[in-house]
């Protein structure tokens, strides 16, 4: 499952705000590579389920951030072949 923010430099935004920190540091603080996130940031490519709900943790607003999400399956977007 994938998931699609509909304003995700400001889903971002507020967390890096929160934790004072930059998005570098939040990489390191979550195990996860920086330059997904940084797609992930600018809306380039859909966040994975796992990579979120490290990410909604660290959120002000978890309860808003969750009525604003979309929820794709794991091959969306894909061409179908074959058969």
């Amino acid at each position: 499952m994938r998931i699609e923010i509909k304003d995700s430099r400001k889903f971002f935004d507020e967390i890096l705000e929160k934790e004072n920190i930059a998005l570098m540091s939040l990489s390191k603080r979550i195990k996860e590579n920086y330059s997904p996130l940084k797609k992930y940031r600018r809306g380039e490519l859909l966040i994975p389920q796992k990579v979120f709900d490290k990410l909604i943790e660290f959120s002000p607003r978890i309860k808003y951030w969750e009525g604003k999400i979309q929820r794709v399956e794991e091959n969306w977007g894909r061409v179908k072949g074959g058969v």
